[in-house]
């Protein structure tokens, strides 16, 4: 279920980047928006990895 998850979360990205690419805005705005969202998915992949790293790290007693 968790390699569904990620491969979904991965082709939702890649999916909306190419979307952003190509949409008919003018390059910067789509360059400056594409950024921010790539920011915001990397920051929420890392509160995903933190607190899948806590988890096992609480399953593991340390």
């Amino acid at each position: 279920m968790k390699k569904f998850l990620l491969g979904f979360a991965i082709g939702a990205g890649f999916g909306a980047a190419m979307g952003l690419l190509f949409a008919p805005k003018e390059g910067k705005k789509t360059r400056e928006e594409l950024f921010l969202r790539l920011k915001e998915a990397c920051e929420k992949g890392k509160e995903a990895f933190q607190k899948t790293r806590e988890e096992m790290m609480g399953c593991l007693g340390k």
